[in-house]
């Protein structure tokens, strides 16, 4: 996949393993030579996965059902370590949270090279998002944040695509399903996506039509469940966040 003899990827690779380790050691100090999660979120979202991975469904307390959590998708992923054992679930948050901090900043430079940049102004803006202060600490909070950037970033460069080639594709949907039960601001990514793929592609929207039907249902399939397990529980389309 990064077969490439573009220096550039290996200068973003560098930056991104000095600035996870500086975080970790400073973090390290600070607390007393421990690691941890910096946020309740993260620990919920960790009970949530313990519960999921147990057969619980989502379930902050077992036996009762809730939709407590606004990131279902990363309660998901994060149930994979307690298959094994629940003293993974830490390493495991750093590990995954970090692979898409790389992935970002490596995205943000595919996504600057194919919106005209040169090369080096494509590194600087790759280097500057990387050193996005919160989005390094958000890399190692064992939070979804990363992971929603990522596809934010990912979903951009598809509908480049998309409008560059006058086709509409599938996997777009399918990239916003997943982007929305990540994080529930998609809600208006898709709306403004589709919005504009109509707008950009509306001269050859009777050949993209299938396509276009079969995004949106793609994407309608992703998002539904959780809606209606909340609903089914306590009456409303919405986590139980919203109503806080």
């Amino acid at each position: 996949m990064f077969r490439t003899n573009d220096r550039n990827y290996l200068y973003i690779l560098i930056l991104y393993a000095v600035l996870t380790i500086s975080y970790l050691i400073s973090e390290f100090v600070i607390t007393g030579h421990q690691f941890g999660a910096p946020l309740d979120d993260t620990w919920i979202h960790f009970r949530f996965a313990e519960n999921f991975a147990k057969g619980h469904f989502f379930e902050f307390n077992i036996g009762t059902p809730t939709p407590g959590t606004t990131s279902p998708f990363w309660v998901i992923i994060l149930s994979i370590p307690f298959l094994i054992s629940s003293k993974l679930i830490l390493p495991f948050s750093y590990i995954i949270g970090s692979v898409f901090f790389l992935l970002v900043g490596i995205e943000t430079y595919r996504l600057s090279n194919k919106l005209g940049f040169e090369k080096k102004y494509a590194l600087l803006i790759s280097v500057l998002t990387l050193l996005a202060g919160r989005l390094a600490w958000s890399s190692l909070s064992g939070m979804e944040i990363t992971l929603f950037c990522y596809l934010t970033v990912i979903i951009v460069k598809t509908h480049l695509g998309e409008i560059e080639h006058n086709k509409i594709k599938i996997v777009t949907g399918l990239l916003l399903g997943l982007a929305a039960v990540t994080r529930p601001e998609t809600y208006l990514l898709a709306v403004i996506y589709y919005l504009l793929t109509v707008i950009f592609l509306r001269k050859v929207i009777k050949q993209n039509l299938v396509n276009l039907v079969l995004s949106l249902l793609v994407f309608t399939v992703i998002i539904l469940p959780y809606p209606i397990f909340s609903y089914a529980v306590k009456g409303n389309f919405l986590p139980s966040t919203f109503e806080v």
